[in-house]
């Protein structure tokens, strides 16, 4: 943050002890509550973290995103349905803003624009099961885009999605000036070989370019650093801009050719 970046909080992972199964992962673990009990103490939880986080830093949390869950979409981020999903989505928002109404809360940080209209609709006009009401708020939509399938970086994909997005929007009156977050992006969303390509920091580079272009009618922002810590016996192959023995990535000059 010293540097000027906006951090993306991502709430996600039941605790075992909540969900309907427990597949030994922990805080990664990919299962909805068991039942309302365990979806309120879900809603405690965010409470607690945007708690923690309002204590450490202040109003700074302001600018910062709070995404509910990573990739629902996603069997092996997470095993519900949508719906199961909605409710978790309603009692996160519920917890996060008691703690602090002013940040910024959304979702649903889908693997691709699939779940974006549902999201939207239901938060429009679905039924809120934390408060048994009607609508939630919904504050951005978020999604992920990566484009390899055989190995080679397509831009069609890029702009496919991003109108897919902007129809789901358009489908939605009450939410048609919602900003929107690509939260992660890239040639490929794993260890793969184009990450440590020569041309992967061009194909990130135009990517940019590619999303200004396309999300240009509507308001869009795209996180462009996505780095942790990794176990790799080198520093082949791999998803952050700085990877083991902080040798810099084909990102990391993606990075400093856009911020120049």
């Amino acid at each position: 943050m010293d540097n000027g970046l906006w951090p993306v909080i991502c709430l996600e992972g039941m605790p075992p002890e909540l969900a309907v199964k427990n597949d030994g992962k922990n805080w990664q673990n990919p299962h909805p509550p068991k039942g309302p009990p365990e979806y309120l103490k879900w809603q405690h939880i965010c409470h607690e973290v945007v708690r923690h986080c309002r204590a450490k830093w202040g109003d700074a949390i302001h600018n910062w995103y709070f995404e509910v869950w990573n990739e629902p979409d996603a069997r092996s981020y997470f095993s519900g349905t949508l719906e199961e999903y909605l409710k978790v989505y309603d009692h996160a928002v519920a917890g996060a803003t008691s703690a602090d109404p002013a940040i910024r809360i959304g979702g649903p940080a889908s693997a691709g624009a699939e779940w974006c209209r549902p999201l939207l609709e239901h938060c429009a006009s679905g039924h809120n099961d934390a408060t048994g009401g009607r609508s939630c708020r919904v504050d951005f939509l978020s999604w992920h885009i990566y484009t390899v399938g055989a190995g080679i970086p397509v831009f069609d994909v890029l702009r496919m999605d991003c109108e897919a997005v902007r129809q789901a929007i358009n489908a939605v009156p009450q939410c048609k000036d919602i900003p929107t977050i690509i939260t992660e992006w890239g040639g490929a969303s794993s260890h793969h070989p184009v990450h440590d390509r020569p041309f992967d920091a061009a194909f990130r580079t135009m990517a940019v370019r590619c999303f200004s272009i396309t999300t240009s009618r509507w308001r869009s922002r795209f996180a462009s650093v996505k780095d942790r810590l990794m176990r790799m016996k080198d520093f082949k192959a791999a998803l952050p801009c700085l990877p083991k023995r902080r040798f810099p990535s084909p990102a990391f000059a993606r990075s400093n050719c856009c911020a120049a």
